[in-house]
């Protein structure tokens, strides 16, 4: 998975049904000029003040900018830095100016008890890891993953071991100081649909 695609196409999306919007005041052909077509964005801003002084408001009928009004993340009852359209931005951003975004998966063994107790790794003088699933490719829950096997030491008295629970993973991605989780992008994508939804009835069929 490519965030910055995601990223880009969620932004793009909005921008592009901003375009539309636009054309219904001016031809495309003056939009399109320099200095106009630059001003042409679906805002994404933190207060009201900033998006009344936003470059595409003169672009807009009454009824599109309505809408387009009350899903901007100051008129939500949340911490406006955690709407899923600061954070699209945020990302969008990154990685356009900055960097690409990497990602990474940490696997919890907490919820894992076995029976016998688990011997200590060091213990073991000869460790052969046999990867079973190609990297690259997706999984699905059950997949085996890697086979080991331990070598060197006495086999504990009981052969069998009993092994109850099933490992958590938790993938993040992002850059720098700023972490998101997989579920930031089922957010985004929720609230572009929505607003993308919302600004169709105002364009013609």
């Amino acid at each position: 998975m490519i965030v910055g695609d995601i990223v880009h196409n969620l932004r793009s999306a909005l921008d592009q049904a901003t375009w539309l919007l636009a054309g219904q005041t001016k031809s495309f052909a003056e939009l399109n000029k320099p200095g106009v077509r630059e001003r042409i964005s679906f805002p994404i801003t933190r207060s009201r003040p900033e998006f009344e002084a936003h470059k595409v408001i003169p672009f807009l009928q009454p009824a599109p900018l309505s809408t387009v009004a009350v899903m901007q993340p100051y008129e939500l009852d949340r911490p406006v830095q955690h709407h899923p359209l600061i954070l699209l931005n945020e990302l969008w951003n990154t990685d356009k100016h900055r960097t690409v975004h990497g990602g990474f998966a940490a696997v919890d063994l907490a919820p894992i008890s076995f029976q016998p107790a688990a011997v200590h790794i060091e213990a073991f003088e000869d460790l052969q890891t046999e990867w079973l699933h190609p990297p690259g490719e997706g999984m699905e829950d059950g997949t085996n993953i890697a086979r080991v096997r331990f070598g060197g030491a006495a086999a504990p008295p009981a052969a069998k071991v009993d092994v109850k629970g099933k490992p958590t993973a938790q993938m993040m991605f992002g850059s720098g100081q700023i972490a998101f989780y997989p579920r930031t992008l089922d957010l985004m994508a929720g609230f572009v649909d929505t607003i993308l939804a919302a600004l169709a009835v105002h364009l013609d069929p």
